[in-house]
């Protein structure tokens, strides 16, 4: 019983003391995050998305990435490259001027989802709220793509509504809503759908007050109409990504997406709460600051948890393409759904709080350590970069068919072996074998505005009839080569083979058939 008393006593102390210091276990939290973040930035290599970010940030000004994003360099709209364009005048390694949008990004998050939910709930389950958020979205503090940005913008626009709501600072307030509504759909144009969850929070404000805000809704949805106005000509050229796009909509998505992003939040959640019944009395040990939410703060959060089933049934019968990424900001309202109704269910107990607050802490701290022990490696095209770095030198090409690990080893294999890369350009053969032309239609794009060797696959074939042939396991051109008469000689012993020799008809021997497995 003494023991008890005592550890009930310590997880009130850590909670009075996070009521104190709020603001100075802010900054602490986001200085480790944020070192951690900028060592990922350094130490792991760019993945392919990011190489298209750099590629397309490579050009000269502004107005050259808005026409190649135009042409399709890249999936994402232009403004996340111009930042990265302007940050490779000053910061170096690349890695880091990639991703230091995104970590900066992040870090706003983190401060905000303190914000939001201090003004609502004891500190301890605000830091539960961003702990819970964090661990969702970690992974994107350290990615040269825009979600990091965004998930700063949705939380900073979570707060400015707050605030507004509150009729605090409104003037100042809805300018900051309004910045962060129309950045986030300057970055992502997925990132629309946020506003879904501000509109139902004011239809319940509407509801109840019977007084519509006009100038809060102006503030979050004519930012979004202008953005999309600027960003037409760009919306209208990616288009033509929409008819055979790799990911195509299914329903799986939907129970997935909320495997991968809502799940494990509710878990722990619920963890938390049976620590609660187990480890403590029913009533407060002592007294919490915080109210909890009020109604429309509570509909904007429900609203959240729902678009992302929402966007997904729409996008199945419009552009039929997505991918959970493209929603990850959604991880901001499930967090915060979920301190809320902990705080709820535990009656405001200190112990839900602090239970979950050292499991997540534990988390993501392991993840972390165990990201510093890791050594750097090619998402997909590490077993072609250590197989071909074994080549002896020679002027023969490669042919990397597979565009993700093309653009890969153009970056990181060593240049005796990336001057010799060539990638085969041909959109009937993927939309044959693979019945997608997105790979095509963007390498195409990277043609015209860089100077990586692309070329037709005729017109490599022409120039180079014999070749070595690098692939990954999903790669047709193997298969289409023997069907197309070519001796294609595996160089290796594994299976599949990953490296082949390729020589044409004219040189094929009496026994020779093909030796592909």
């Amino acid at each position: 019983m003494r023991d008890r008393s005592a550890f009930l006593r310590t997880q009130d102390d850590i909670n009075a003391n996070l009521e104190r210091h709020f603001w100075r276990w802010t900054a602490i939290l986001v200085v480790l995050l944020v070192a951690c973040a900028i060592i990922k930035d350094i130490h792991s290599w760019l993945w392919i998305d990011e190489l298209y970010t750099i590629t397309t940030a490579r050009q000269p000004g502004p107005r050259a990435i808005i026409e190649a994003t135009t042409e399709g360099t890249d999936g994402i709209p232009p403004l996340y490259s111009i930042m990265v364009n302007a940050l490779l005048q000053v910061v170096q390694p690349e890695a880091l001027a990639v991703r230091l949008p995104a970590t900066i990004g992040f870090a706003i998050m983190i401060v905000c989802v303190l914000a939001f939910c201090r003004r609502r709930l004891p500190a301890i389950y605000a830091f539960c709220a961003v702990l819970l958020a964090c661990n969702a979205s970690l992974y994107y503090a350290s990615e040269g793509r825009p979600y990091g940005i965004v998930l700063g913008c949705v939380a900073g626009a979570l707060v400015a509504w707050q605030a507004a709501v509150d009729g605090r600072r409104r003037t100042l307030s809805l300018t900051i809503l309004a910045t962060c509504v129309g950045l986030m759909t300057a970055m992502h144009y997925f990132s629309v759908f946020f506003i879904g969850s501000l509109l139902v929070a004011e239809i319940v404000r509407w509801g109840r007050s019977r007084v519509l805000d006009f100038r809060l809704l102006a503030a979050v949805t004519l930012p979004v109409l202008l953005v999309l106005a600027a960003h037409g000509r760009i919306i209208e050229g990616s288009r033509r990504f929409q008819a055979h796009f790799h990911s195509p909509v299914s329903w799986d998505q939907i129970p997935e997406f909320y495997i991968e992003f809502f799940l494990p939040m509710a878990a722990l959640g619920f963890l938390a709460l049976a620590a609660v019944s187990v480890f403590t009395p029913s009533p407060p040990t002592s007294p919490t600051r915080g109210g909890g939410f009020i109604a429309a703060e509570w509909a904007a959060m429900i609203t959240l948890l729902l678009i992302p089933a929402i966007v997904i049934v729409m996008s199945k019968y419009t552009i039929n393409m997505f991918l959970p990424r493209y929603l990850a900001w959604g991880v901001i309202g499930f967090a915060i759904l979920i301190a809320g109704l902990l705080h709820i269910a535990s009656r405001g107990q200190v112990m839900a709080a602090v239970a979950l607050a050292a499991v997540l802490i534990t988390i993501i701290a392991a993840r972390e350590i165990r990201y510093l022990h890791s050594k750097p490696v090619l998402r997909e095209a590490e077993k072609l970069r250590v197989k071909l770095e074994t080549l002896p030198e020679d002027a023969i090409p490669i042919v990397v068919p597979n565009n993700r690990a093309f653009i890969e080893l153009s970056y990181y294999a060593a240049p005796r072996i990336s001057r010799r890369l060539i990638y085969p350009l041909n959109r009937d053969l993927q939309m044959r074998y693979r019945h997608v032309d997105s790979a095509s239609l963007l390498m195409s794009s990277l043609k015209n505005r860089t100077k990586l060797p692309i070329m037709s696959y005729d017109e490599m074939l022409t120039k180079f009839p014999r070749f070595l042939l690098a692939t990954l396991p999903e790669d047709y051109l193997p298969w289409h080569l023997v069907r197309s008469g070519y001796r294609v000689l595996p160089m290796d012993s594994v299976d599949p083979p990953v490296l082949y020799l390729v020589e044409p008809p004219s040189e094929r021997t009496e026994t020779g058939n093909s030796d592909v497995r």
